[in-house]
């Protein structure tokens, strides 16, 4: 029996030493040839980006679909229908919204341009008046208005316009270029689309047949853990998706209610504009900010030292009391790691690495913390 054991033991060493060898020989080699393991990851990504794209779709359409289908259409008795139906009122509902968008802001948008094409010279003189006013400055302004007299604002604009949509001009080309890339760009976003639909009608099929393909292939231990990890996954991004939107919502109305009643102009305009900046975590509603402080000080600088001073109120109304209620206590991420999170995420991958990474390192954060919690019982420690 000894001998038996003996034997297991050596058996299982190997196994463990066999392992740590080929995982090693694995980590040598991606690092070893990582620009071309990069490239094949990004070319693998690239071919399955139509499903990832889709895969996002059906998150977001879940949210609306949700609702509907539970609170709406909750006495419908045939499924089938009810699903279908939940589904086309969801996407028509973001359709709607993404065209209230447009309507609303690229109007006011052309308008707050071309004020800032009429008004600019004019506040720029009332800028100078202002500083040769000032004892000790007047000089030094006086010197740099006398260059700038020599300065046009109209063929300003026109050089502007001339760079953008001139034939010969880099950034025509460079549009004329990405509008090659459309056709797709438009067929990977329609197959993304439909394949949305296919696993909002089939996600609890989709479900099932996940969970028998991981306890075939794993001990029933294992198994029962990665379920655990994708179960935290899917409630993390779901959670920070309809928290992101919730907030933005939220942040909108308030900003379109409070410019609304300090008569400020331009209220839907930047409002909308509030709500679409603030689905960027930390710094969209701040340049929300920026970008509606800018078009309000071309109009009046009074009426844009009164919109910044109502953005902060409303900032740190919606930082400290809206956004933990609505997302952080969904995530239970502590402020310092989702600043951390965001911040690399944007790094790496920019605005969509910022809404990845944030879940991600809610997840990593729950089961670190479980683990953690689980060594210490098991060595019957207590840190207060």
């Amino acid at each position: 029996m000894n001998n038996l054991s003996r034997i297991k033991i050596d058996d299982n060493n190997s196994k463990n030493l066999l392992k740590v060898l080929l995982l090693s020989i694995a980590f040598y080699f991606i690092l070893y040839n990582f620009t071309a393991v990069w490239k094949f990851l990004g070319f693998f990504v690239g071919i399955l980006s139509p499903f990832i794209l889709g895969g996002a779709l059906a998150f977001i359409i879940k949210i609306p679909m949700n609702f509907i289908e539970n609170k709406v259409l909750k006495n419908m008795k045939s499924q089938n229908k009810k699903r279908g139906l939940s589904i086309f009122l969801s996407i028509l509902t973001i359709i709607l919204l993404l065209v209230l968008l447009v309507v609303i802001v690229v109007p006011q948008f052309i308008k707050s341009i071309q004020n800032l094409e009429d008004k600019l010279p004019i506040f720029t003189n009332k800028a100078f008046e202002f500083l040769n006013s000032i004892p000790g400055i007047g000089k030094y302004s006086a010197d740099f208005q006398k260059t700038y007299s020599n300065f046009s604002w109209d063929k300003a604009f026109l050089n502007i316009k001339d760079f953008l949509f001139n034939e010969n001009s880099r950034v025509f080309s460079k549009a004329m270029s990405t509008a090659s890339n459309i056709f797709g760009a438009f067929v990977n976003f329609f197959v993304g689309f439909i394949f949305s639909i296919y696993i909002l009608f089939d996600k609890e099929k989709l479900s099932i047949q996940s969970k028998r393909l991981i306890f075939s292939m794993f001990k029933e231990n294992t198994a029962n853990y990665i379920n655990k990890v994708f179960k935290l996954a899917h409630h993390f991004f779901y959670s920070f998706i309809k928290g992101q939107f919730t907030d933005a919502v939220v942040l909108g109305v308030i900003v379109f209610i409070g410019m609304s009643i300090l008569r400020l102009p331009y209220a839907p305009m930047i409002a909308i504009l509030t709500s679409f900046l603030a689905l960027v975590p930390i710094v969209g509603a701040l340049l929300s900010a920026l970008i509606g402080f800018i078009i309000l000080l071309i109009e009046s600088p009074t009426q844009a030292i009164v919109f910044i001073v109502f953005m902060i109120i409303a900032q740190q109304v919606e930082g400290n009391i809206i956004y933990p209620k609505i997302v952080g206590s969904s995530l239970s991420l502590p402020s310092m790691w989702t600043l951390f999170a965001v911040t690399v995420g944007g790094f790496l991958l920019g605005i969509l690495g910022m809404w990845l990474f944030v879940p991600i390192f809610a997840i990593i954060y729950t089961l670190l913390g479980e683990y953690v919690e689980n060594q210490l019982k098991e060595k019957n420690i207590k840190i207060e």
